[in-house]
């Protein structure tokens, strides 16, 4: 499996399931749905990763991780966005435009580590079912 193929992965995973989790947030009637979306991206991360290293036989070099963090991060970014701004077309209040910029890059300072973080544990679960080496 290639960095490319593993980032399509990833960008067609994520929204599918950010979707599910919207649709039984809805079903529901829960108020947040932060933790389930962190959850999202936990799964999606989780996927490609083990998918990659059992397909390939080991994981990432450092500039492989560098590429993938910062893929799955554009891609996480891109989604977020596009997803706020579909709740502000949506929307029929007015909404300020810095207070969504800075939630907007509140979302992005808090999943880069956790993306990086996500990337970095896949490596132990893979070590210890044998799957890669260490």
């Amino acid at each position: 499996m290639t960095i490319k193929s593993l980032l399509l992965r990833f960008f067609l995973i994520y929204p599918g399931l950010m979707v599910a989790i919207g649709i039984v947030v809805t079903l529901l009637k829960l108020e947040s749905s932060t933790g389930l979306n962190v959850l999202a991206l936990y799964g999606a991360i989780s996927w490609v990763c083990r998918s990659y290293g059992k397909a390939n036989g080991r994981y990432f070099s450092k500039s492989e991780k560098a590429a993938v963090v910062f893929g799955m991060f554009v891609i996480d970014i891109g989604l977020q966005f596009s997803v706020a701004a579909l709740a502000l077309v949506q929307s029929k209040s007015a909404i300020l435009f810095m207070p969504f910029f800075t939630a907007f890059a509140l979302v992005g300072f808090l999943h880069l580590p956790a993306i990086y973080f996500f990337v970095s544990i896949q490596k132990r679960f893979l070590v210890r079912q044998g799957l890669v080496g260490g």
